[in-house]
């Protein structure tokens, strides 16, 4: 089967499915050295604003030894400890870097003969889109187990869509 693919497309987005998946890849490109894998990350990054309060803790004037020392100077603290104390902070969820850094720590055995693309977009779309571009015999896809059963009916699955458009066979790893 292995000696059939040349260039191998592995969708990876960094969840438990996708992690499995990457396994199955890396096995194939250690069987095979000649395969060409690429790593594709479609990016569907979301900023999440947080609000963060620090802990209550009363600030002290430092001690020397068994002396306090005064006259440091510090900002002035608000008497109401619910304005001055909390903050907004922005977090990136599903970071595209981040995914990727963990693909290339996974695959690092294989060296640099792994390339890896982001892609933004409709995940079915690019995904074939990549495999168009790079004359892919096969994408590597991990079951995904987010939407049930009547939902992912109505709304359709990136699996499902990637099977229905491909220019490639296309595996899934459950």
């Amino acid at each position: 089967m292995a000696g059939m693919f040349h260039k191998v497309i592995m969708a990876f987005n960094n969840n438990n499915e996708s992690k499995e998946a990457l396994q199955l890849a890396k096995k194939l490109k250690l069987d095979n050295p000649e395969i060409e894998l690429t790593v594709v990350h479609v990016s569907e990054e979301k900023k999440v604003e947080t609000v963060t309060e620090p802990a209550e803790n009363n600030i002290n004037p430092p001690n020397i030894g068994s002396y306090t020392v005064d006259g440091l100077q510090i900002p002035p603290l608000s008497l109401d400890r619910t304005l001055s104390q909390k903050s907004v902070h922005e977090k990136v969820e599903n970071s595209a870097e981040q995914a990727l850094s963990n693909a290339k720590m996974e695959l690092a055995a294989l060296g640099e003969n792994v390339e890896y693309v982001i892609v933004d977009g409709n995940p079915s779309d690019s995904l074939c889109r990549v495999a168009k571009r790079t004359a892919a015999d096969l994408i590597i896809l991990g079951q995904s187990k987010g939407k049930p059963g009547l939902k992912r009916f109505f709304t359709g699955s990136t699996i499902q869509e990637v099977i229905d458009n491909s220019p490639c066979t296309v595996l899934v790893v459950k």
